[in-house]
């Protein structure tokens, strides 16, 4: 089932300059994620539910391909993910930008408030404002991305992932494919194939390491020169 329902919340002595801000970054943050994990996608977030008191906001967000509202789902889940990250003391695995909405986020809360929630799917994440103080951008830099390769490895243990090889590089791109994306790996085992999703690069080398929330994955029949 696709997730396509957000909340946020902010406990605490809420100023209305703060409410005012807190939504725009909200917004921001909501903008940046789609453009880093549904890039090709336009989605519209709709009010849901105002409530007074923590300051909640329920948005559910539409896309306005109606054949597309997965990408609704990745959004969402990336959302969970900030809010996780957070309240883990974790870094955010995520590009700059996003990381910066983020933070803009958390600043104007701390303002008034004494703790967030962020909840999507069910799960809540809650992040004390007065331990908050900021995160830094990992190693690695996210963003869409793509790998044109052949196949050399294939893991079914756990989230299934393929291991491509691009070009003369020694070491595999790892990507994380679901159930039906797994069928068509083993397919073409050993085949050249085209794969795009969420790449994550070593942030000093930029050397391609992985591939998550694979959105294309296909066969190459002729060979691609990038």
């Amino acid at each position: 089932m696709t997730t396509d329902t957000i909340s946020f919340a902010i406990t605490g002595e809420i100023t209305l300059e703060t409410l005012a801000e807190s939504t725009v970054a909200l917004k921001s943050l909501l903008v940046r994620l789609g453009a880093d994990l549904a890039p090709e996608s336009e989605i519209r977030w709709v009010v849901d539910e105002l409530r007074a008191g923590s300051v909640r906001t329920t948005l559910r967000g539409t896309a306005l391909d109606t054949g597309d509202q997965e990408s609704v789902g990745v959004v969402a889940r990336g959302f969970s993910a900030i809010g996780r990250a957070a309240e883990q003391g974790a870094e955010f695995l995520c590009s700059a930008e996003v990381i910066a909405a983020a933070e803009k986020l958390f600043t104007v809360a701390k303002r008034g408030g004494d703790e967030v929630v962020f909840e999507a799917d069910g799960q809540a994440s809650r992040v004390d404002l007065r331990a908050w103080s900021g995160r830094k951008p990992t190693g690695r830099s996210h963003a869409t991305g793509s790998a044109t390769g052949e196949i050399q490895a294939i893991s079914g243990i756990g989230q299934p992932y393929i291991t491509v090889y691009e070009g003369d590089q020694r070491s595999g791109i790892k990507c994380y494919v679901n159930d039906e994306q797994l069928k068509w790996a083993l397919a073409a085992w050993g085949r050249t194939v085209y794969v795009q999703g969420r790449l994550a690069r070593d942030a000093e080398t930029g050397k391609k390491l992985e591939i998550r929330q694979v959105t294309r994955f296909e066969e190459m029949r002729e060979e691609r020169s990038y």
